[in-house]
């Protein structure tokens, strides 16, 4: 048996039972028959204790007692998976994380100013927690960092699908979308059911934006927001739609900003290299300082990258 496959049976087993703490007979005698044999798993433990991913304890020269080193994270991951299918819980808060975080490991972020640069730095390898912070009093919420990308985004689609279904707000939020994108009210009407029939279609939308769903999210979102802030006593239903309005308005404009910055420079690319691949093909440092895009604007200046000529 891998370490990595043990590892993977050992998250399940504890996630089942709560706790980060697996006694090991009791580990073997759940499996199946076969699966996993105890020369195996021993070698499997010492493997992951060297890499620090279990604690171990050992009884007669064995290992009989384990714990896993990210429990805390592999539990809010967990926790994000089901908020993505049931979203009427509200986002974890480091007071209801289904494993307390250890104190110091909790990374602080502000919604405005930080979410874009975690969309960019997060992944699946990455093992740290998130506080989201967001303005004017809606909850705090953390996220484990290798969820930022991929499942916070499904469940703020489910949490605003959710809020959409409670009373008018469906009626109200596409009557006014429908006014602020004149000419476009059957794709407000198709993008409005994509958030409650078809999630997944939805998320992408966010996360690969055109121009029309690059407005349809900045929109909603700013609407959504329009409609809870004048309430004085916000509801979890409520903090959970702001929170999720925020984290998609915020993540639509990053990703459709980041997409326009690829277009300008392949543009650029090409136009450059139509230039000079023009005779006489030789270039001096000042001839190729003085190369400019389509705008007329010389490429030094326009991306930024170099601010003065060397002496």
């Amino acid at each position: 048996m891998l370490a990595q496959e043990l590892l993977v049976l050992l998250r399940t087993f504890a996630l089942r039972n709560r706790s980060a703490t697996v006694d090991l007979h009791q580990f073997l005698a759940a499996m199946p028959k076969g699966q996993a044999q105890p020369a195996e798993v021993d070698a499997a433990v010492a493997e992951l204790a060297e890499k620090s991913a279990l604690v171990v304890s050992a009884e007669d020269g064995k290992p009989r007692i384990v714990s896993l080193s990210d429990f805390h994270v592999t539990a809010l991951v967990d926790a994000y998976r089901q908020l993505s299918m049931d979203a009427a819980h509200p986002f974890p808060k480091e007071e209801t994380a289904p494993v307390p975080v250890p104190a110091g490991q909790l990374i602080r972020a502000d919604v405005k100013s930080q979410l874009g640069a975690l969309l960019d730095t997060s992944g699946p390898d990455m093992k740290g927690i998130v506080k989201i912070e967001f303005p004017e009093g809606v909850d705090s919420l953390i996220v484990p960092q290798e969820c930022v990308g991929t499942d916070l985004i499904d469940v703020a689609v489910a949490k605003v699908s959710r809020y959409l279904q409670e009373g008018k707000n469906a009626s109200y939020s596409e009557s006014k979308l429908s006014g602020l994108m004149r000419g476009n009210a059957p794709l407000v009407h198709q993008s409005m059911e994509d958030l409650v029939t078809r999630p997944k279609k939805a998320a992408n939308s966010v996360l690969s934006p055109s121009d029309f769903s690059f407005r349809f999210w900045t929109h909603l979102s700013n609407v959504i927001l329009q409609d809870i802030r004048a309430k004085a006593d916000k509801t979890d239903l409520d903090h959970g739609a702001c929170q999720a309005a925020y984290l998609l308005g915020y993540t639509v404009f990053h990703k459709k900003g980041t997409i326009q910055r690829e277009q300008e420079w392949t543009a650029d690319r090409k136009n450059l290299e139509q230039q000079v691949r023009k005779a006489p093909f030789v270039f001096g440092l000042q001839d190729l300082y003085d190369l400019k895009d389509e705008k007329g604007v010389t490429y030094v200046r326009s991306t930024g990258r170099i601010s003065s000529m060397p002496s």
